[in-house]
Parts: structure tokens; sequence; C-alpha cells
């Protein structure tokens, strides 16, 4: 028994010390993928261990998305199961946690939503097949989790959004219907179906007929005709069609409402393609409509509208920037809160009611609070809480002032890795007032560091304050992000936005210029290591840089830019699929129809200086883009090897405007960090993967 004993001990001594070997090993292999940091700052700098890309994009097992049923008795939350997202429920208080079944044929299929029924037992979700050509409404039963769920609108050649739930028919839903990658310039396919979502009976609420005005065949039924000009459809809080957008020679539009009694259309509202609308809601009584518009000022303020004298009321505005979200009681139907983003999240408290659910423990200036869902008293609401480093979720009780955590993106000591994002501004060479932020790589001294300026696409859109993964990423190599919200981004009032007509390439690349002059005179960046990043019109932001101040820039990146202005604003495909995109391109930089405005519109295109380039440059591009066609890339990197410069190019043949398959990100962002890792002395994983 004693020699059975030694050999034994010898067998398991011998097995441990092939673990260790191995252990070793692979730590070794692991060292030896991690490229240490070559640039002074970063030598001896305490920064945290290397980030992993499938740790910080990829993760699908923490929970997110949670939403209260409308009885306040359950809640439903997206997880990770096998590698794949799923809709996970439990009743509240128990540990009865279940999972609803999808059984997608499709690959390219993705849903990042969900919402309760009214009747608290059916789910639906949206999900986009085709790379987002096509959206469809799925529906799952809690009762029978094991059922996999339904698709509610099996219809290839449409596609389909949920516009409005009904409170008091939980049956019914409401759902825009239009014909696959269609938009605003196809407004007369837009049609409102109400549909049956136990059925799956639809009953036509809004229609294009040609000259017919009798009833269709099958379960649609016209209750209106679109006469070929209404691209948005509203019903009241009953689910009764009320009111409807049309547009007028492309450039006006129109709010129309219907009388119930005389069934005739009028209009309550006009407005040109330069202002900002958006229909938020009915009032409680359907008297009035809850708009967020710049009609006649600034900035974007929360508007009454009252649909019987026509008179507009404001409800609140911010006096830095424009209102962006409004959050909207289910039971009284009037608004609780509007949001601003001047440089952190601003509420505008609009019902002293719900001001303890803003003022939660851990809420503080440098916090975004999301009310996601209520129950049907308003008792329980799930809320979204955002940091510069986190997203967590809570289930607040308004009654007993109780905050329950239901999870994290992020685990505590995950998140102490990542860097904070801080709220900058400066004046620009011409006295603007730019906002921006400014992220310094965590465990660094936060001087003289490698930069990377990141400029945002839209150009009409902006950046806001939040958790931006990509941004952690180059933080984590050892990057100081600098992102800049330039004239011309929204966010900031009708003029600011406008101050870029006829800018481009000028006052807009100039502000981004100050941005980075302002951080190498602040001691941030290094001026000999400062890097250009940027997708859409951040990447032809990206090629400007390179083409006009190549002294500035070490490297750039664009992914999906525009090089050519004249042939990009001459695109057929780019007016079809977004008019008012289209029409904001010429107008902010020209007519290439005009001999005036196409010289200073190959003046300002990249593509027509490319002699100029003398930096490393790096090219991504989807070829089924839809906004940015894919010859914008090819001419641009032919242009590029003729003129033997040094390009990289990186085609992916299924991807669109954004890269969606998790392969194609991961090798765009194993490609990023390798690029500047090379260019401007970061550290990088070179062997890293997704598995």
């Amino acid at each position: 028994r004693t020699q059975i004993k030694r050999d034994n001990l010898k067998k398991f001594l011998f097995r441990i010390d092939n673990i260790v070997f191995l252990l070793t090993g692979c730590l070794f292999l692991i060292q030896g993928c991690i490229t240490a940091p070559e640039h002074p700052s970063l030598i001896d700098s305490d920064m945290p261990k290397m980030i992993r890309i499938k740790e910080l994009f990829f993760n699908i097992k923490p929970k997110s998305n949670f939403q209260v049923s409308p009885d306040g008795k359950k809640i439903a939350w997206l997880g990770g199961r096998k590698e794949k997202t799923a809709i996970f429920f439990k009743t509240i208080g128990k540990d009865d946690t279940r999972y609803l079944r999808h059984n997608f044929i499709k690959s390219t299929v993705h849903f990042k939503t969900f919402y309760w029924a009214y009747d608290s037992r059916h789910i639906l979700y949206p999900v986009w097949e085709e790379f987002g050509n096509q959206n469809h409404i799925y529906i799952a039963d809690t009762h029978y989790p094991e059922k996999v769920a339904r698709n509610l609108t099996p219809d290839t050649d449409h596609s389909y959004s949920l516009e409005r739930l009904i409170r008091d028919d939980p049956e019914h839903i409401i759902l825009a219907k239009y014909k696959c990658a269609e938009t605003i310039i196809k407004a007369s396919t837009i049609e409102l179906v109400k549909l049956n979502i136990i059925s799956a009976k639809k009953q036509l609420s809004a229609k294009k007929t040609e000259n017919k005005t009798g009833p269709a065949s099958g379960d649609f039924k016209d209750l209106s005709v679109n006469p070929g000009n209404v691209y948005s459809w509203m019903v009241d809080n009953n689910g009764t069609l009320r009111a409807r957008i049309t547009v007028n020679n492309m450039t006006k539009r129109v709010l129309e409402v219907k009388n119930p009694e005389s069934k005739i259309w009028g209009p309550v509202l006009n407005w040109t393609i330069d202002d900002s609308v958006r229909f938020l809601n009915f009032s409680p009584d359907n008297s009035s409509i809850y708009l967020l518009s710049n009609i006649g000022r600034d900035r974007i303020g929360l508007i009454s509208l009252n649909l019987e004298t026509r008179k507009q009321k404001l409800i609140a505005d911010n006096p830095k920037s424009d209102l962006e979200s409004v959050f909207i009681s289910n039971t009284t139907g009037r608004p609780i809160a509007a949001a601003a983003y001047p440089d952190y999240q601003k509420i505008h408290l609009l019902d002293p009611d719900y001001k303890d659910l803003f003022e939660m423990d851990g809420i503080s200036k440098k916090t975004a609070v999301f009310p996601l869902s209520l129950d049907n008293q308003e008792r329980l609401i799930t809320v979204k809480v955002i940091t510069g480093t986190n997203i967590a979720w809570y289930l607040y009780n308004r009654v007993t002032k109780e905050k329950q955590l239901l999870g994290t993106r992020f685990s505590p000591e995950f998140s102490e890795m990542l860097s904070d994002m801080k709220p900058i501004s400066f004046t620009s060479r011409d006295g603007l007032k730019i906002n921006g932020y400014l992220t310094i790589p965590k465990g660094t001294s936060g001087k003289n560091l490698p930069m990377v300026l990141y400029v945002h696409g839209g150009p009409w859109s902006r950046d806001y304050w939040r958790l931006d993964r990509s941004v952690q990423l180059l933080a984590n190599r050892g990057y100081a992000v600098l992102q800049i919200n330039f004239r011309g981004s929204s966010g900031y009032g009708r003029i600011f936005m406008e101050a870029a007509k006829g800018e481009f390439a000028r006052k807009m690349h100039k502000d981004l210029i100050d941005g980075v002059d302002w951080a190498i005179k602040q001691g941030i960046a290094d001026p000999e290591k400062i890097g250009i990043l940027g997708y859409s019109y951040g990447g032809y932001a990206v090629l400007t840089g390179l083409t006009i101040t190549p002294e500035v820039f070490t490297c750039g990146i664009s992914v999906n830019g525009i090089s050519n202005l004249d042939t990009f604003i001459r695109s057929k495909d780019i007016k079809d699929n977004d008019y008012k995109n289209w029409y904001k391109w010429r107008t902010y930089v020209g007519n290439p129809e005009s001999q005036e405005d196409q010289a200073a519109i190959k003046a300002r295109s990249p593509f027509y200086h490319v002699d100029k380039i003398s930096k490393p440059l790096l090219i991504v591009q989807g070829a089924k883009d839809e906004r940015v066609p894919r010859s914008e890339a090819d001419t641009m990197v032919k242009a590029l090897k003729s003129a033997d410069k040094e390009v990289k190019y990186i085609l992916f043949p299924r991807e669109s405007h954004h890269i969606r398959w998790w392969s194609n990100q991961f090798r765009l962002l194993n490609n990023m960090e390798k690029f500047f890792g090379k260019h401007l002395g970061g550290r990088s994983i070179l062997s890293d993967s997704l598995r």
C-alpha cells in the first residue's frame, strides 16, 4: 500500500510539473505576442495590462437592456447563450430564469433590443437581416419559451419597424412597412400596418393606392390613401391614425392632421428641410403633439403644438446645446424629463414627482441616466446609468426608493483598467468656441503622449461623453484620444452647424488642427507622433488632413471615407438613399453642375491632391456601402499606388457602410492597433484572435 501511495504521489507530481511547464510556455508565448511601447512617454509608465479586443468588443456574456413587464411582475434582458445573443426573463423576486428560443436560418441577422407587449406575456423584437437591408419583427411567448419565436413579417420584399404598442389594445401593434433599402426619397412606399400579434392578420392603416379608393384584397383594408408624398404617419395614444408629414418640392415639410368628422387632412405646421423637427408623442388627450423642434430658433427645444389653435409652447430648452432626448410617462403621457449634452449629460426635470429617479445614489454630474422601461403604474423603472468606464442597469422602486443592481457591461476590475473621458473646449482661430472630449491613457503622466485625433462621421453628427470602446482600445494601447465637435457638428444649435457651409477642408479642418494645437500647447500631445482616424466623413477628414496638412500627422486610417466630393455628390445612389443628406451636401459643399462650384469642390477633394500625401495611410472600405460607394476607395488607392505612395487597402466584400461582421470588425481593430503601434509607438498584441 505504501508503494502504491508513493507511485500515485509521483504521478501527481509529474502531472503538476507538466502543468507548470505548459503554463510557463503559454505565458512565454503570450508575452511574445505583446509588443512593448516604444514611445518615450510610455516606456516607464504604469499602464494597466493589455486588454484583448475580444474582451472589450465581443464579450456577450454580460447582461444588458433590462425591461420590466407592463404588469410589473417580470423582467427581461439580453444576454449571451452559446456565443449568441438571447433574450432571458424571470419573475421579479424569484430565481426562475428562462430564455426565449429563436432559430434564424441566415447567419447575417442581429438584434439589439426588444419590447414587452402590453399583455405582459409576449416579447417583440426587431431583427435586421442581410446587412440591414431587411428588418423584420419577431414575437416570442414567455408562457411557452421553448417554442421558437415567430416572424410576424415574413415578407422578404419589405422591411418593418415597430411604430407603437397600444396600451388599451394589447393584441395589436402598429408597424411601418416600406420596401427594402428605401428611405425618405421613396416616401410613397411607406405604409402603416395594424397587426394582430396573436393571429398575425394585418389591417392597413395607411397605404399608397393608384386610382383606387376601395378596400384592398385579403387582410388589408385602406383606411387612408397616401397621395405619394407622405413620408411619415403618426398614430395617437389609442392607435388611431391622426397625423402625417408630407413632402413638398422635396425641400418643404408639412404636418397635417386628419379631421375626425370630415376625414379631410389639414396643415397645422410648415417647415423646410433645413429645420429639425422630430415627432415624439401625442398629449394625453390627443389635442396636442410633442415635438423636438428648432423652427424659428437656434437650438432644438421641446415644443407642445396645439392641433386646433396651431399655437406652439416651449416646454424646455438648454442655453448651450440642443435637447436631444425626452422621457415620456406611459401613465400620464406627459414628458418626465429632457436631456441635453453640452459636455456631460444635462437633465431638465419636467415632472417633480420623478426627481428621485435622477438623484439616485451614485448619480452625479459625471453620469448619464436613461430610463428604459416602466410598469403600467410606474412604480418600477429600469434605468441605464453610463459612466466613462462602465454601464450599469438598475431596477428602481419609486415607492420604497430601493435600487437593485441588475448588471454591468464590465466587471469592476475590468472597468478599473479603462481611462476617463473628459470634456474639453477651446477657441478656434476665428473666435468660435469648439467643444470636444479628451481621453488620457490610464497609468501615464498625461504629458507628451502619442495622440490619435478621432474624427466623427456625418459631418452632421457629434461625439458624446460616454463609454466608447474604440477610444478605450486606443487609450489602453497608450494613446491620448482627442475628439472634436467641429463646426458643422450637430447638438450645438443651428448657427454652429450652418457655420460649416462652404467650409469643407477649410474652417472645418482648421477646427481640427486648432484642437491638435491646443493639445500640443497643453503639453498633452507629442507633435511628432499624431495620428488621425475617422469613419465616413471622418475618413474624408483623414484624407484631407494628410493632403492639406501632412506636416501635422504621422499617419492616418480612413474607413469608408469620401475621397472625391465631385463624384460623391453626383452619385445617383446617394440621392436615392437619403435625399435630405444629399441636399445638405450640395448646400454645404456646392453644386457639381456649376462650373464655379466645381472648381472649389475639386480643390477640396483629396483625390486631386494625392501628390501631397507623404505619410503612411490605411484605407478600409465596405464593398456594399450604400452611402460612400466603393469607387471612392478604389480610385483613391489606385491613384496612391500610381504615385508610389505608402498605402494599405482592406476591402470587406460583404460589408456595407458599417462593419458589422464580428470577424471583420476584429480584423479592422487588429489592423488599427498594429498600424498605430508601428507608426506612433504604442503597444499592441501581435497575435490576438477572436478565440
